[in-house]
């Protein structure tokens, strides 16, 4: 599965409902409901992979994670990747600006310009986060719609 930034994960696009991401998965392992976010996750235990909807947005799909260790960015393979390898492939795909945060039990990369975020756990990649891309106006951008 590739990851298109801004556009989604293969075959899944943001911007997509949730019967419409079923039709491709079927029904998932796991539905989320965060009342207080207004938003809904559905959890794939095979594809190890975590599609968010957000209901202010029309139930629209806006956020994935995923650990699935097939994933591709720009063509490589990224989880179980180090940090220094994963920041020269984002470097040389154009995006050098990111922020790096310490938590107790993660760390994490984030990289705004294509809302990314990278998870490491002892300097390698354990999760992929990524969403809609947003305009100066905090809306989103729905490339596929």
């Amino acid at each position: 599965m590739e990851i298109e930034l801004g556009v989604g994960l293969g075959h899944i696009r943001f911007g997509m409902t949730e019967s419409q991401v079923k039709s491709v998965y079927g029904e998932p392992n796991e539905i989320v409901n965060l009342k207080d976010d207004n938003q809904t996750d559905f959890q794939y235990y095979k594809e190890q992979t975590t599609f968010r909807f957000y209901h202010d947005h029309e139930g629209r799909l806006g956020w994935i994670e995923t650990q699935n260790p097939k994933v591709l960015l720009f063509g490589k393979e990224i989880i179980g990747q180090n940090k220094s390898f994963i920041i020269g492939l984002l470097t040389q795909e154009g995006h050098e600006k990111y922020e790096y945060e310490k938590y107790e039990t993660f760390d994490s990369l984030f990289y705004e310009d294509v809302w990314l975020e990278l998870e490491l756990n002892y300097e390698l990649i354990t999760c992929v986060k990524f969403g809609v891309f947003i305009d100066e106006n905090d809306n989103y951008i729905w490339k596929n719609q």
